[in-house]
């Protein structure tokens, strides 16, 4: 969420804008807040790094696990499930 400056209201029409601001901010942040589900990853870190995009019957959506090369997540595909991998690299 943002932190507001200090606002000096020199009239009732900066105070009326300065709302109108604050209010479309903190919708904004509402609705950030909503899809939290959609912006984090929830999972639990697997026992093992998989060597193939197979998942097993114990691994869920938001399962993760990483190497020295890869990260792994399980992502949903359609009606199942499967392993993704992403290089690791240098900023």
């Amino acid at each position: 969420m943002k932190d507001f400056p200090a606002y000096v209201v020199e009239s009732f029409e900066d105070l009326k804008e300065w709302v109108r601001y604050v209010s479309k901010e903190r919708a904004s942040d509402v609705k950030d807040f909503d899809n939290l589900k959609n912006t984090f990853m929830s999972g639990r870190k697997s026992g093992i790094v998989p060597t193939g995009a197979a998942t097993s019957s114990t691994d869920r959506i938001g399962d993760y696990n990483a190497d020295e090369d890869y990260f792994y997540l399980v992502v949903p595909v359609g009606a199942t499930s499967e392993w993704r991998r992403v290089a690791w690299t240098a900023w």
